[in-house]
């Protein structure tokens, strides 16, 4: 958490002076399955952000421009979304960005939480604590069906960060 990082990525994050800055994964690769939720539906997205607005952070959100237009851009200038390719924040144009800027970001991030994403993984392996929305199954609680693919992602302990439900996030 350097100052070097922090000016890297411009104006998108030095005017933010918040308390913490949360990097957000709302919606991983496979969000398309009939049976089971990685991602958070816009109202979801909503309510996690503005909490996070309430604890005096600055919010980057991650993810694709699938994403970008699912979600579209968070009314307030203290939350950011970016991928690779840019970066945007309300009521600023697209800002160009790549993977160097992205990762940089995420590394200046006093924490994150995440869907079952690549977000998590890497937030895992450079030591950034994880919270991890626990993947959500349509027709049957968690406790009757566990994907496992579920125990080879989410659960081992050697992770190191908490899997809760979205509700834990409101």
């Amino acid at each position: 958490k350097t100052l070097p990082a922090i000016e890297m990525l411009g104006k998108l994050v030095n005017p933010r002076a918040t308390k913490k800055v949360i990097g957000l994964a709302p919606r991983g690769s496979d969000h398309t399955s009939i049976w089971k939720q990685r991602y958070l539906t816009r109202d979801e997205y909503k309510k996690v952000v503005q909490k996070l607005l309430l604890d005096d952070a600055t919010v980057l959100v991650f993810g694709s421009e699938n994403d970008f237009e699912y979600y579209g851009v968070y009314p307030n200038n203290n939350v950011i979304f970016m991928n690779s390719q840019f970066c945007v924040s309300h009521p600023a144009p697209r800002y160009p960005c790549s993977m160097r800027h992205m990762l940089t970001a995420v590394n200046v991030c006093d924490y994150v939480i995440s869907v079952d994403t690549w977000l998590k993984t890497y937030a895992a392996l450079v030591g950034i604590p994880c919270k991890v929305i626990m993947n959500r199954y349509f027709g049957k609680s968690t406790t009757e069906f566990f994907d496992p693919s579920d125990n080879v992602f989410l659960a081992p302990s050697f992770w190191g960060f908490d899997i809760l439900p979205l509700e834990s996030f409101f």
